[in-house]
């Protein structure tokens, strides 16, 4: 494999954080963001410090910064919150974050590129966690599965997708490697009731649609035998 610079790069357009929105978060807040806001997130802390409320960091196992979240890593420890601010230009991360707090708190979204400043929608929220319920049943009611495994680094997880017959003997696994997933292709592998998933955690939302079968998370059957 060649060699792969990773450059950090950061949001430097003028933001606003408003007080009003600072009225509407309660006492003790999570912070969170992907790394091209980490400046924006220092400054979003001291606003809130200042406003009288309590603010701890989150982190990612795999993340360089405090307050950065990676799409890959997305069991992060929770810390005792009343609800979690991420800083960031899209939904999935926030999603995210929602489905692995282990607790019922609000997400509040700051978007700085549109200024835009909402609670996360907990109906679209609960409709994901059917969905996932859903994708965990088919899998315990299947036989024979196909793991999708990615080359890609940071998302390679073959060692976790090798576990998987110790962890549920009476199945059969099918260890589908790449490095980027064509979901096209998966059409072939016609003798799989279900898909297993270990590489990016946006195959099971964003693409769900885009797989001929059911798909499950490793993480969300790994818990099972936990």
């Amino acid at each position: 494999m060649k060699d792969v610079l990773f450059v950090e790069a950061r949001y430097k357009r003028k933001t606003c954080f408003k007080a009003a929105w600072v009225r509407r978060l309660p006492k003790r807040i999570g912070l969170a963001a992907t790394l091209q806001f980490i400046g924006i997130c220092r400054e979003v802390k001291a606003l809130l410090k200042a406003n009288g409320r309590e603010v701890s960091l989150i982190r990612g196992s795999k993340s360089c910064h405090d307050c950065q979240v990676l799409g890959c890593d997305l069991v992060m420890p929770t810390p005792e919150a009343d609800a979690i601010l991420f800083i960031g230009d899209g939904e999935f991360h926030a999603m995210a974050i929602a489905l692995k707090s282990r607790c019922d708190v609000d997400v509040y979204v700051f978007n700085p590129v549109s200024a835009r400043f909402f609670c996360y929608d907990k109906a679209r929220l609960d409709r994901v966690k059917r969905r996932r319920r859903g994708a965990i049943m088919r899998f315990l009611s299947s036989k024979r599965l196909g793991v999708l495994v990615s080359t890609k680094p940071g998302q390679c997880r073959l060692k976790d997708a090798l576990k998987l017959k110790s962890m549920f003997p009476d199945k059969d696994f099918f260890i589908l490697l790449s490095d980027t997933i064509d979901f096209s292709e998966l059409q072939n592998f016609t003798f799989t009731d279900c898909f297993v998933n270990t590489a990016c955690p946006r195959i099971t939302t964003d693409d769900r649609a885009l797989l001929p079968r059911a798909v499950v998370d490793y993480d969300d059957i790994s818990m099972k035998t936990a």
